[in-house]
């Protein structure tokens, strides 16, 4: 009769040890990486979107002004002079640990406006996106160009 192999518990429970040691290690890593990709989403997707509304008045779609007003936890793309003769407008919602800070733009307030036929604002300047962890810059210069970067 043969002897049939097998692992010893001590060895059983080393092996569950070091893998406990690994999982304590890269799970925080892991976690924040997670978080940045989030704020790095909300930071692209806010680029996009001020790209798309200089599209949009360049264009003279409906021969309309468009732009997007900034909160610390939302944004809001609208149709018209300014939000608050908005003939449309529609909400972009964050996760809860998402915000923007820092609203820098010329001439003051929160609102980024597009006239209709022009590529460029007035309103030109920037505003962060953070997670907490990681902060984004998007910024729109005079030009109307639109970049995001790192801080």
């Amino acid at each position: 009769m043969r002897k049939q192999k097998s692992f010893t518990m001590l060895e059983i429970v080393i092996v569950m040890g070091l893998l406990l040691a690994v999982a304590l290690v890269v799970l925080p890593a892991t976690i924040a990486q997670i978080g940045q990709v989030k704020a790095d989403s909300v930071a692209n997707d806010a680029a996009s979107l001020i790209f798309s509304t200089q599209q949009q008045a360049y264009a003279r779609d409906n021969n309309k002004d468009y732009g997007i007003k900034l909160n610390t936890d939302n944004y809001i793309y609208y149709v018209g002079i300014s939000y608050g003769f908005a003939e449309a407008s529609n909400t972009v919602t964050f996760s809860p640990n998402i915000t923007i800070s820092s609203i820098s733009l010329n001439g003051g307030g929160s609102e980024i406006r597009f006239a209709s036929g022009s590529f460029k604002t007035s309103q030109y300047g920037s505003f962060n996106v953070s997670d907490g962890n990681s902060t984004y810059a998007v910024k729109v210069n005079k030009e109307g160009l639109i970049s995001v970067e790192q801080q």
